[in-house]
């Protein structure tokens, strides 16, 4: 049985994740939500949980196909640049 303390430790995160479910999900299917979703959620950790150089190397090693990848559909089209989403938030092909 949950103690008092951690049920409302639950319902609290409960809560706040409702709350960010019904504005900016990181997740959404929506393409543009999810985009400024991880924008927000980005800026959360950054300046509350993390440093960057201190992720796991898994973690770094996507962060850096990432980039990669983002890089090269930049050379491809460098015209678009202001406007380019890479693929992984751009699920739909669009804003």
């Amino acid at each position: 049985m949950l103690s008092r303390e951690q049920f409302m430790k639950d319902t609290q995160k409960q809560r706040l994740m409702d709350g960010i479910e019904a504005l900016y999900p990181a997740d959404a299917d929506c393409p543009r939500t999810a985009f400024i979703g991880q924008i927000m959620l980005h800026n959360a950790l950054e300046n509350t949980v993390y440093n960057w150089r201190d992720l796991p190397a898994p973690v770094l090693a996507r962060y850096l196909a990432i980039c990669e990848d983002y890089e090269l559909q930049l050379s491809r089209n460098p015209e678009e640049a202001e406007s380019f989403l890479p693929d992984y938030l751009n699920r739909n092909g669009n804003l």
